[in-house]
């Protein structure tokens, strides 16, 4: 939209493409993470993007893949830490 608004491209060989995926209950949050990253090294496009979890929280799904015991999440409050398990029970409710 952008690049049509300004009639100038913004895309360029290093662009990635966003997304934001609204998540359902009883989602395997993890494996859909690990498959948008399998995709993205596979497709040599850079994904990106997060989760919208249903109490309101987003996630960055690269970051779930990483492991960590606390992510960072976004909320309508700011940006705070949030457990890895809590995240999954989320997800899962």
């Amino acid at each position: 939209m952008w690049s049509y608004e300004g009639n100038i491209s913004r895309l360029n060989p290093n662009s990635d493409i966003d997304l934001l995926i609204q998540l359902t209950n009883s989602c395997d949050v993890d494996a859909l993470a690990e498959r948008l990253l399998k995709f993205s090294q596979l497709s040599n496009i850079f994904f990106d993007g997060e989760f919208e979890f249903n109490n309101g929280i987003f996630i960055s799904w690269r970051e779930l893949t990483s492991g960590a015991k606390d992510l960072l999440a976004k909320t309508d409050a700011g940006p705070k830490l949030v457990t890895r398990n809590s995240v999954i029970k989320i997800a899962h409710t």
